[in-house]
């Protein structure tokens, strides 16, 4: 390797995630057909880089896409604004402070500084972290309304978390929800978690609920990775989720965490594991169609999020019910035999 990069956490789990892949594209060198490594250590994620580090910032970072919206979603620009619009300012933090940016993340002893004023810092917004938001950490009391204080990081980590977002981010919106979702990277290939990435961009996730899009987004991950063999050395222990609540102005924090995908392992480790996949996801592709299809998809998505008996027997009484009904397919021996294998008597 020709050399690490340091990112050590600070809790915030969405914020700490897009930052390893921000930094992870930000030093990927275009002319370079060598890969970078990112590692979760616990307490850091390690940036590893072969090759030859760019010497300055590639420009197509800036170039427009769907992903600069979503992570400025609740930012209103003003014409009288005084400061620059967050996307201007990332474009400039990162041209003009790049080599300073590696310098700093040379440092294993380097943590971002977080707090409610930050000399020169930027806001973490609700796309980059919901437990940053207003009002999300702090006991309101009292008649006075008030939404809670902002929390601020430096400039430089709020920039590449920026740039993890803009691309790295997985964003779905429902009929009261925005739900933002991105894997944790155990130990990936950019290379191969871009190809991941942009597989599921393609895929159409269910999003009656927020839960059913966050259970549908781990079978289609794990049906994506399946299929490409190479992807297949890419390890993720979770799906780090952020929730917000649609209101009649801006988005309010609605929750988060993490998601494990220990069942999903179980799952492709199997011979006929992928079948039982790929039947899943069918049945949850259905979910739009009210009636029993809908509570099907509803109750895979509560088995999957929860695989215990109960969970399971649900699923079970409601698909006799549709099969008697002709709406869905015998599930075949093999594949029913994965399922049955990964209920857990809680």
């Amino acid at each position: 390797m020709e050399g690490q990069l340091f990112l050590n956490k600070t809790g915030f789990e969405m914020f700490d995630a897009l930052r390893a892949f921000g930094l992870a594209y930000l030093v990927k060198n275009p002319d370079d057909i060598t890969d970078i490594r990112i590692q979760d250590l616990g307490h850091l994620y390690l940036v590893s880089t072969e090759g030859k580090l760019p010497s300055n910032v590639n420009p197509q970072l800036f170039v427009d896409n769907d992903g600069w919206g979503q992570v400025f979603q609740t930012v209103r620009e003003r014409k009288d604004a005084k400061k620059k619009f967050p996307r201007k300012d990332v474009e400039e933090i990162l041209s003009t402070e790049y080599q300073e940016i590696l310098k700093t993340h040379s440092d294993p002893g380097f943590h971002p500084v977080i707090g409610n004023v930050v000399k020169d810092g930027r806001a973490i917004y609700q796309s980059i972290d919901v437990s940053a938001a207003k009002g999300f950490r702090e006991e309101k009391k009292g008649v006075t309304y008030h939404e809670g204080s902002q929390l601020y990081t430096d400039k430089h980590s709020w920039a590449i978390a920026c740039i993890g977002s803009v691309f790295f981010n997985y964003h779905r919106v429902g009929s009261d929800f925005i739900l933002n979702l991105v894997p944790n990277p155990t130990d990936v290939w950019l290379i191969q978690h871009r190809q991941i990435r942009d597989d599921l961009s393609k895929e159409n996730i269910c999003n009656i609920s927020a839960n059913v899009a966050l259970a549908h987004y781990s079978v289609k991950m794990a049906s994506v990775i399946a299929r490409r063999k190479a992807a297949r050395s890419s390890k993720y222990d979770s799906i780090i989720f952020n929730v917000m609540r649609r209101t009649g102005q801006q988005p309010k924090p609605g929750g988060g965490g993490k998601f494990g995908l220990s069942l999903m392992e179980q799952f492709l480790q199997d011979p006929a594991g992928f079948d039982a996949l790929e039947k899943i996801d069918i049945i949850m592709s259905n979910g739009y169609a009210k009636g029993i299809k809908q509570e099907l998809t509803f109750s895979f998505a509560e088995f999957i999020i929860h695989p215990s008996l109960r969970t399971f027997i649900r699923c079970e009484d409601l698909y006799i019910r549709a099969r008697i009904s002709k709406n869905v397919m015998l599930w075949d021996k093999k594949p029913l035999e994965v399922l049955l294998k990964n209920v857990q008597d809680v």
